[in-house]
């Protein structure tokens, strides 16, 4: 199931694709 974070992580990985493990900086 996806969750709000796996889809912010999705969409900021889309958007713009960060070499941190795949996972976007905290920018809540």
């Amino acid at each position: 199931m996806y969750t709000f974070v796996d889809m912010d992580v999705e969409m900021a990985k889309y958007r713009l694709p960060q070499p941190s493990s795949g996972r976007p900086s905290p920018r809540h």
